[in-house]
């Protein structure tokens, strides 16, 4: 691979890369979204105080399908079975090992979720350039040109 436009430096900084990206999608999967039950409601109630604007989050606004007190933000997920904090989606990522996301994307979760992406399509444009370059060295090598 290390050739006269790749060096040793750029291989060694993809490798660490892959492992920083491995890492981020572990911890996406491995942190729980931000249950909201009886007990976390309050904290994150107290948590998130100026966020009621009592137009579209009202305070004291219970969830009807599980009875507890709902923090702004917050929503039921039909596919999980509970309230989550700072609901953004519910990620049906699938991988056919034991590690998958196939959980709700919230408060806990969503910085390794966003930085799931950031890095990966860093990476690849990074392994796009790489492979661009480690391709026109091997077509000059077979001086094609």
């Amino acid at each position: 691979m290390p050739n006269q436009y790749v060096s040793d430096y750029q291989v060694i900084a993809a490798y660490v890369m892959a492992g920083l990206c491995f890492w981020v999608y572990y911890k996406a999967c491995s942190v729980s979204p931000g249950e909201v039950t009886t007990e976390s409601s309050p904290h994150f109630t107290k948590k998130y105080e100026g966020h009621y604007d009592e137009i579209i989050y009202k305070k004291n606004n219970k969830c009807s399908t599980c009875d507890v007190i709902k923090p702004a933000r917050s929503k039921h997920c039909n596919i999980c079975k509970m309230c989550v904090s700072k609901f953004d989606h519910h990620c049906i990522w699938y991988h056919f090992s034991n590690l998958r996301i196939r959980q709700c994307v919230g408060q806990r979760n969503y910085k390794y979720f966003i930085s799931f992406l950031f890095l990966h399509s860093i990476w690849c444009c990074y392994l796009a350039v790489i492979g661009a370059y480690s391709l026109y060295a091997s077509l000059l090598k077979m001086k094609f040109w």
